[in-house]
């Protein structure tokens, strides 16, 4: 009898033009859509900002040529001189210039005596990735670091003298391990939205959508009893979490097919060496276990609203709930624990970071899994109860 009505259930799903839209075209379109347009539009404003002519507004104080005379050899500068102080700041603020410099009055004074001298740096660091302060940073400890060896060099001192510490830095971890943490936490993001939003409205349907089209008193006075009439709602839910899921993972193939031209060769041989059949499969078995424990809770929010739109303004909040896990995941130096390995949704960002990187330990996949199996047998063990209280089914009578 449940499968009979998993068969009923699924054909009605299927039918519906808005599901097959969420569960199959929105997660192999969007996936591959989101990232490359995310990608294009960071590689176009890196190169837009590397590539303007910056407006540099300087203040000289008649001192700092050797530094002005660099400024003026620059394609990519277009020096402004004329401004007081006081406009500097305000043309900064309103994007006529990107970057201010004012040479303090003392300034060639102070470097002759082998004194420090003030250079001023008036700058908008939301403007352009920051693109002008970093190279106007960079020309000005270019002069610093030449006037420093010539003063040792007039003192006689070797320049050695202030170094006497040489520290040489060796990073073990591999691209693999660097890639895999850097978009780890990403991908169950894509995962576990489209296993809600797949499991969302069928859930709405086989529930609340039931009760305003008046069948659920009907399935429920049939020869199915109640628990094979919820394996079977349950099941079409889970499914369709799950197909959504799937899709989502053959939308990210595409994109690393059809955009590869986008990613330099040697990043896309690790992305390629990651993404590989039996990590996609892992991922999915940490899923599955996650899918059961939103669609049982969806399902049983479904029963307890009294119509669809109740339904889905009950349901609409708890996808909240699913992204504040992911969102720390993803967030540096959360790391796999015992700790966190127990705490739902955040172990599977976190595994998934570690199984890219290749560190993930059967230790700690086997705690993932085990943990994630409990909250899905407790949320099924209340769905199967709210779904036998008379109270809960027929609350809108």
């Amino acid at each position: 009898m449940a499968w009979i009505i998993f068969k009923k259930e699924l054909i009605d799903i299927l039918r519906d033009k808005r599901t097959i839209l969420i569960m199959i075209i929105l997660p192999i379109i969007l996936i591959p859509g989101i990232i490359a347009l995310i990608t294009k539009v960071q590689i176009h404003q890196m190169e837009k900002a590397n590539d303007k002519i910056l407006n540099i507004a300087v203040i000289d104080n008649q001192n700092g040529n050797i530094i002005l005379d660099s400024l003026n050899l620059r394609n990519d500068f277009n020096i402004i001189t004329g401004l007081k102080n006081s406009e500097i700041e305000n043309f900064i603020q309103l994007d006529s210039i990107d970057l201010g410099i004012i040479i303090d009055s003392t300034f060639d004074s102070n470097i002759y005596l082998t004194n420090t001298g003030l250079i001023n740096i008036l700058f908008k660091s939301t403007e352009d990735l920051n693109i002008a302060n970093k190279k106007i940073t960079g020309i000005i400890n270019y002069f610093s670091d030449q006037i420093s060896s010539k003063r040792m060099i007039n003192l006689n001192i070797d320049p050695t003298l202030f170094h006497p510490i040489k520290v040489e830095e060796q990073d073990i971890a591999t691209n693999q391990e660097k890639i895999g943490k850097s978009i780890g936490g990403l991908l169950p993001y894509f995962f576990i939205i489209f296993c809600y939003m797949g499991s969302m409205y069928p859930a709405i349907d086989l529930g609340a959508g039931e009760k305003e089209r008046g069948t659920l008193e009907t399935l429920l006075s049939s020869s199915a009893n109640r628990q094979s009439i919820l394996i079977g709602k349950l099941g079409v839910v889970i499914l369709s979490g799950l197909l959504s899921a799937f899709v989502s993972m053959i939308g990210l193939g595409g994109m690393l097919h059809f955009y590869s031209e986008m990613i330099p060769p040697e990043l896309f041989n690790i992305i390629f060496e990651m993404i590989t059949l039996k990590n996609m499969a892992l991922i999915f078995l940490l899923l599955i276990p996650l899918n059961i424990f939103v669609g049982s809770l969806l399902l049983s929010i479904s029963i307890f609203s009294k119509s669809f739109k109740e339904a889905q303004s009950l349901a609409n909040p708890f996808m909240i709930v699913l992204i504040i896990p992911v969102y720390l995941g993803m967030m540096p130096g959360i790391e796999l624990s015992i700790t966190t390995a127990f705490i739902p949704i955040l172990n599977i960002t976190l595994a998934t970071k570690e199984l890219l990187a290749g560190t993930l330990s059967n230790y700690f996949l086997l705690i993932v899994i085990i943990s994630q199996v409990i909250i899905a047998i407790g949320a099924l063990t209340f769905c199967k109860a709210w779904f036998n209280r008379e109270e809960t089914l027929f609350r809108s009578t």
